[in-house]
């Protein structure tokens, strides 16, 4: 009898994190679980591993200091590896997924509150699923040595295995043997079909593509791996995956798998996964939909009131809504959900403002100046309400009457490095008073600008009165 492998044994689990205290954390779970681990802390290194070893289950880090998952991936599909692989993340982005999916990917697991029990429920089921293929490459390794004569592997393999021998000079193939896994997934009995055409028992085998196949490696003696292809007739349907190579008995093997009910759940997952946008995108219309609803009932009630002080303060309030009003509809009009484009994003809200106090961008000029960057929502929000507290500001105080010269605002985002940024926002007018400060301050503008970038952000502000005055916001990219 052919002895079970299980992967538990013959893989060893390789994590690729950059954060050793969760990559310690991974590997003293997964050693409680019976799984050898080995740790990468980049994905070069992980790369050398692998290239030393390829019997590993991968654990990868989607953002690495030096790569992505994506281009680890690609990388490894140069070095012509087929290593199964789970990333892991800190943010949910449903494209990503898709694309990791698409290149091959066992699961896609999201760093939340149950990551770890969430991570390795999927390692366990990764390890039946490379349990199964390496029953498949064992198993075509020993038929090739023994050319499928022993009977009891021959009938205890779990994939579909059938022999032919060519007719002619591959005109067509007869079945000489047809395994019991065969039997089960095709519906026939090995009886029935032995000393038959193949073309008689699958009229569709042509169409399918296989038959091409079995001609070219029977003339080659080349190995040929066929993927995952859709097989229909008047009788059976369903998802195939075949291997087919040539015995030096010259009769062609095919060991294929059944892959029908695979491929349903994943595009059960896909289907799952696009419904998720929809709603998502939904729900940041209604949001913004509120928002707006909001901002004209403030409206309303401005108009009511006589006190320009008071009016003043509905203004504000008004575009502090609209600020997040804002967010929320590029995010519905973007096909990336998880994170925002921040140059139109910043674009729009100042034109918003400009059009708020009716300032004629001719007398006050604004310069943006914004690296390409892409922040999720929850940091977003609070750099346009910065923004918008700032420049509201500037409008109001940097530039009296009796300001002489050109009036000009900037505004710039820029990287750092990959995960820190600085937000700066600066005028060149009158300045801030000298004893006005940031830590005991009364103003309420300057208030709320330090506690959204401390609490918010979780960033820094620093203050300069330089050629006027200048706001400095530095903040790292949060990980979910």
């Amino acid at each position: 009898m052919m002895k079970k492998i299980t992967a538990k044994h013959a893989i060893t689990v390789l994590i690729v994190e950059d954060d050793q205290g969760l990559n310690k954390l991974i590997q003293n779970k997964l050693r409680k679980e019976g799984y050898t681990v080995e740790c990468s802390f980049d994905g070069r290194t992980g790369l050398e591993k692998l290239g030393r070893n390829s019997s590993f289950l991968i654990l990868l880090d989607y953002k690495l200091p030096d790569m992505t998952a994506i281009e680890f991936i690609e990388a490894q599909q140069k070095q012509k590896k087929d290593t199964p692989f789970i990333v892991m993340t800190g943010q949910g982005d449903e494209k990503i997924a898709v694309d990791l999916m698409k290149m091959g990917a066992e699961d896609y697991i999201v760093k939340t509150t149950d990551f770890l029990d969430s991570l390795i429920a999927a390692v366990r089921n990764a390890d039946k699923v490379i349990a199964h293929r390496l029953q498949l490459v064992a198993a075509r390794a020993a038929l090739q040595v023994s050319e499928i004569r022993y009977k009891e592997l021959f009938d205890v393999i779990k994939n579909g295995v059938a022999v032919y021998e060519a007719s002619g000079e591959g005109e067509n193939f007869i079945f000489k043997e047809f395994n019991k896994a065969g039997e089960k997934i095709e519906n026939v009995e090995r009886d029935a079909i032995i000393g038959k055409r193949v073309t008689e028992v699958f009229p569709g085998v042509k169409k399918f593509g296989i038959f091409s196949v079995f001609q070219r490696v029977f003339r080659s003696g080349e190995p040929e791996f066929y993927p995952e292809t859709y097989y229909e007739d008047n009788r059976i349907a369903g998802w195939r995956e075949n291997y087919v190579y040539k015995l030096p008995s010259g009769e062609i093997v095919s060991v294929y798998e059944d892959i029908t009910e695979r491929k349903r759940t994943k595009e059960q997952i896909q289907a799952s996964l696009k419904e998720k946008v929809v709603i998502m995108k939904e729900i940041h219309h209604r949001v913004k939909n509120n928002l707006q609803t909001i901002s004209s009932l403030l409206n309303l009630q401005c108009q009511q009131i006589k006190d320009i002080k008071i009016r003043e303060l509905f203004k504000e309030s008004q575009n502090r809504i609209k600020s997040m009003a804002l967010i929320h509809e590029k995010l519905y009009q973007s096909d990336n959900l998880a994170s925002i484009d921040i140059v139109g994003y910043i674009k729009s809200l100042v034109r918003g403002i400009y059009s708020s106090y009716k300032i004629n961008p001719d007398k006050i000029r604004l310069r943006i100046n914004i690296d390409p960057v892409s922040l999720s929502i929850e940091q977003a929000i609070p750099c346009g309400l910065i923004i918008n507290e700032l420049v509201s500001n500037a409008f109001k105080y940097a530039f009296p009457e009796s300001f002489c010269g050109k009036q000009t605002i900037e505004i710039s985002l820029k990287s750092q490095n990959a995960e820190t940024f600085i937000l700066k926002v600066s005028d060149n007018g009158v300045g801030l008073p000298e004893n006005i400060d940031l830590n005991k301050t009364k103003s309420l503008v300057l208030h709320l600008v330090k506690i959204i970038a401390e609490d918010q952000l979780e960033g820094s502000v620093k203050l300069s009165r330089r050629a006027g005055t200048q706001f400095q916001i530095k903040f790292k990219r949060l990980v979910k």
